[in-house]
């Protein structure tokens, strides 16, 4: 798969203007190192996350360094990859895009689609706000991605408020999805990146 979406050469860091927040590709280097993985079990295990991505488990220090490695294995695969949200190389949450080979093995969806989270500690300071649009910025320029996804629980009101009021979206027709971890539907959104002027 390696270079069929991407090269992992690609996947350069990205400095969010004047905002202090930088997104930063998640590699070996961060997923072994010890501390990064206790910030992550520490502040990543909470109800929120098992509840709306529960695909993340940070239950304990071993589950969060497997969970950690598994997001380089994938963006070495050329699969999905991982950006870290920091401020002053503190991390704050990660944004997960996933391609649309690995959607359409996993959940039969030939979409590019993008799942993301702040840590509940850091939430309500904008730093989403600033990561979300520079990130889809990369995408459009840096990968020549003309659309992406986001499924989002209807439930999750911060998470709808954020898409919905801060970037561009048309709400799609849901009826063909699963949510494949249970609970409810998920509201699926297209970001159409190729006819957006950023900034």
């Amino acid at each position: 798969l390696l270079g069929r979406y991407y090269q992992l050469s690609d996947l350069t860091p990205i400095i969010c203007g004047n905002s202090g927040v930088k997104l930063v590709p998640f590699d070996a280097g961060y997923a072994l190192d010890e501390n990064t993985i206790s910030i992550f079990h520490m502040l990543g295990n909470t109800d929120k996350n098992k509840e709306f991505l529960p695909f993340m488990d940070f239950s304990s220090v071993e589950s969060a360094r497997e969970f950690l490695l598994k997001q380089c294995l994938a963006a070495e695969t050329g699969g999905k990859f991982s950006y870290m949200i920091t401020v002053e190389e503190r991390p704050l949450g990660m944004i997960f895009v996933t391609t649309p080979y690995v959607n359409d093995l996993t959940i039969h969806y030939n979409h590019w689609t993008m799942d993301f989270f702040i840590f509940e500690a850091f939430e309500g300071n904008g730093f989403m706000r600033v990561a979300l649009p520079r990130m889809l910025l990369f995408l459009k320029n840096k990968l020549h991605v003309d659309d992406i996804h986001f499924m989002i629980d209807s439930s999750n009101t911060r998470c709808l408020n954020l898409i919905q009021n801060n970037i561009p979206v048309d709400e799609l027709d849901n009826s063909h999805t699963n949510n494949i971890s249970g609970g409810n539907r998920p509201m699926i959104f297209s970001c159409p990146l190729a006819k957006i002027a950023f900034k």
